[in-house]
């Protein structure tokens, strides 16, 4: 990570300095009053001297130093100030290396705790020094508890934490790329089929939001591939191959996108009436998925998409040993599961088969593991009510009470 920040730093020197001499100030504004509070902050880099914003942050970091010189004469209050350097000093990592986040709320974390002890040493040094007043410290800490308990809710979800995000920055990309994901994430969990698609809707708007405020870049990058990914799920293969492939030409070696690309040609087969074009076009698939395992050898949707082609292609053990691997990376994947599940069955119904009792309750563990991993994702209850169906034919399983 850092030779490539180093090699390809996300903005230059003269930038980062500016940038961040704004972010002081504003770090300190979020100190003495935590309010609005965001995931991801509407903040903008600061690339020239033309700015009255930079200028007053400026005088107000050059007015705060002068003070704490000041103070620093001041015996009663040397260690506190020593503290409130010590905060700043905190921060100087985040400062030099340029990042993609600008500001971020977390870098304060260390910052605050060391300023807290400060902030005790302060008081008890006035409190040395001036008539006690417990009010003070108390008040602080009632207002800071309430403004606590209400940020909290927002971090209940992804979807609570970036729609709020969202509502305060509507004109950070990174925000509505992870909204995106919070819709995406919400369709394929909820078994409704009118409330999913307009979850994949809601996605898609968020992915499209994403590319017009940055055309270009990692984030436009991910947002083109999600953007396929929806326009897929809603059944527009060929808008879904065409999102994918402007991916792939923005990033000739994203291999999520590859991957994508490889299932849009193994949806066109599993669809083709023709035998053959139909073996042809998962063959097609079969061949990005493998380009893209060239690229990255453990890459677990390539490694079960590549399963599923031998499955769909009649190579069954090759296909049991494939999903092995896959079941090794992500064993809660529930697709997956529901997808091994069907393997097994296949492998029961196979001429001659004598292993067929333990194949089928190797079937129904999958299915009951996709069920408890994901309850909305139908598709495991029909093929576990067949294999138990099966079970009781041959009296591995119980009857259905009377």
């Amino acid at each position: 990570f850092l030779r490539s920040a180093v090699r390809a730093p996300v903005r230059d020197e003269t930038t980062q300095l500016l940038t961040q001499i704004k972010a002081g100030a504003y770090y300190l504004a979020l100190v003495v009053m935590p309010v609005h509070l965001n995931v991801e902050h509407q903040f903008w880099a600061q690339a020239g001297l033309q700015s009255a914003a930079l200028w007053a942050a400026a005088l107000l970091l050059v007015s705060l130093g002068a003070v704490l010189v000041r103070l620093a004469r001041w015996p009663l209050a040397a260690r506190p100030v020593w503290l409130c350097v010590s905060a700043a000093i905190v921060l100087l990592p985040t400062t030099i290396m340029p990042l993609n986040v600008l500001v971020n709320e977390h870098r304060l974390y260390v910052s605050l705790a060391v300023l807290c002890v400060g902030l005790a040493m302060a008081l008890a040094a006035v409190g040395a020094a001036a008539p006690r007043r417990p009010w003070l410290p108390v008040g602080l800490v009632a207002l800071l508890a309430v403004l606590s308990f209400q940020r909290n809710p927002f971090w209940r979800d992804d979807f609570s934490l970036w729609e709020d995000a969202a509502r305060k920055a509507p004109l950070m990309p990174r925000v509505q790329l992870y909204l995106g994901n919070a819709h995406k994430d919400r369709a394929q969990r909820t078994a409704d089929r009118q409330q999913a698609v307009e979850q994949w809707r809601a996605a898609a708007r968020a992915y499209q939001r994403t590319t017009e405020l940055q055309p270009g870049g990692e984030l436009a990058l991910r947002a083109v591939n999600n953007l396929g990914a929806v326009m897929f799920s809603l059944g527009h293969i060929d808008a879904a191959e065409s999102a994918y492939r402007r991916a792939v030409e923005l990033s000739p070696g994203y291999v999520d996108a590859m991957v994508n690309l490889g299932s849009v040609f193994h949806e066109r087969g599993r669809r083709a009436a023709d035998r053959q074009v139909r073996a042809a076009q998962i063959r097609q698939a079969l061949d990005w998925y493998e380009r893209a395992l060239k690229l990255q050898p453990y890459h677990a949707r390539a490694i079960a998409n590549l399963a599923l082609g031998y499955r769909d292609l009649g190579e069954l053990e090759r296909a049991r040993d494939t999903y092995d691997r896959a079941a090794r990376l992500t064993p809660d994947d529930f697709v997956m599961l529901n997808n091994m599940g069907n393997l097994y069955v296949d492998l029961a119904s196979q001429p001659g088969q004598t292993d067929v009792p333990a194949l089928l309750d190797k079937a129904a563990r999958c299915y009951r593991r996709a069920l408890a991993v994901n309850p909305a994702y139908l598709l495991p209850q029909q093929g576990l009510a067949e294999v138990e169906r099966r079970q009781r034919q041959l009296g591995s399983l119980p009857g259905p009470p009377r």
